[in-house]
């Protein structure tokens, strides 16, 4: 071997370590009807705490396990069963799979692999759970049930072993049993303590957890205002919030007194969610994905849009966005399934051979 293609042979290996290590663009797989989903409009993504993944779809669920599609569709008899299977959102607490359905609110329990009543306990809720489309996680076995327009409830939620049924018992939101927007689609952020920030009206509606578990109205907060949020999360003591042109870090210094110190500005203005890791913010629109440093280096968010010349691109007109506990990046989309990638940094990435030739 000659002493040029000994020192090619030796210093390739870091040749692939830089340019790998470099490389920052995500390539996504696609999961559609052809792979056994339902229906390749899927609304909502989520993970249980085994690590399965499961999609909502206008047909049923499915759950994916890296490998296989299994589907769990809602049918035992009810007149209606179509519409349950018509899902909107999905969260997951203990081993209940919970959904907002066009039906009104539907449970499956994951063990069992079968679908369970579910009963509210007030019996003027009923009308109210028929019109939820959003679900939110809160704080132990609590749940947030969002209609399609201006109107939030907090439920408890618990399982009778003996009936075998779902039960939702209303919580208080501060003196009332509801919280109501004069704007549509009000958004919120739930911090550890179980502490609660709702926008849609003039200012963020700041709430409280007692040391009973309730939650107490604490005021509303000066520093922000409440209209045109997309959407909010906590993380790490602060806030973030995304309006329509721009996502801006708070501090919380207490409930009600945030400090903004960081903002990043975009120009996509349909936001519809975003999910956080370490390192980034990823934003998703009806445009694609940003992914947005949190540090603002760089300052310009990468962009990952759909190409129809690109099989590793994203599916075009995103529903939704998902980020899972391995940092995998799951985007639902309307008419074209799943997509999803890997977004740890790369260390090794393949290159063509006939370069070095």
């Amino acid at each position: 071997m000659s002493k040029f293609r000994l020192l090619i042979f030796f210093c390739l290996p870091f040749v692939f370590y830089i340019n790998g290590y470099a490389d920052t663009g995500l390539i996504f797989r696609h999961l559609t009807r052809n792979e056994g989903l339902l229906h390749d409009n899927v609304t909502c993504i989520a993970q249980d705490s085994i690590g399965y993944i499961w999609f909502g779809t206008h047909r049923g669920l499915n759950r994916f396990d890296g490998y296989l599609i299994d589907s769990y569709r809602y049918d035992n008899g009810k007149i209606n069963s179509v519409y349950y299977n018509r899902i909107y959102s999905i969260e997951i607490i203990d081993r209940f799979l919970w959904m907002a359905t066009e039906a009104g609110i539907a449970c499956f329990d994951i063990r069992k692999k079968q679908y369970i009543d579910v009963v509210a306990k007030d019996s003027d809720s009923e009308s109210f759970y028929l019109q939820v489309r959003t679900l939110k996680r809160g704080n132990g076995g609590l749940l947030w049930f969002f209609t399609d327009r201006d109107r939030i409830r907090l439920g408890e939620v618990s399982y009778d072993s003996v009936k075998n049924q779902c039960i939702i018992t209303t919580r208080k939101i501060g003196n009332d049993t509801e919280y109501v927007s004069p704007d549509f689609y009000p958004k919120l952020a739930c911090d550890k303590s179980g502490n609660v920030w709702i926008s849609g009206k003039d200012r963020l509606s700041c709430y409280s957890r007692g040391s009973d578990g309730e939650l107490y109205f604490a005021g509303y907060s000066e520093q922000t205002s409440g209209h045109y949020i997309k959407e909010m999360r906590c993380d790490n003591g602060a806030l973030w919030i995304a309006y329509w042109d721009k996502l801006i870090k708070y501090n919380v210094l207490n409930i009600t007194t945030l400090e903004p110190v960081q903002t990043i500005p975009y120009s996509w203005r349909n936001v519809l969610t975003f999910y956080m890791n370490d390192n980034f913010v990823w934003l998703g629109s009806d445009l694609g994905i940003l992914q947005i440093d949190k540090k603002g280096n760089p300052p310009t968010p990468a962009e990952y849009r759909h190409s129809p010349l690109d099989a590793d691109s994203p599916g075009n007109d995103p529903d939704n966005i998902f980020l899972d506990r391995d940092n995998n990046l799951w985007v639902a989309a309307w008419g074209v399934g799943v997509s999803y990638a890997n977004t740890t940094p790369k260390l090794f990435r393949t290159i063509n051979s006939k370069s070095f030739k």
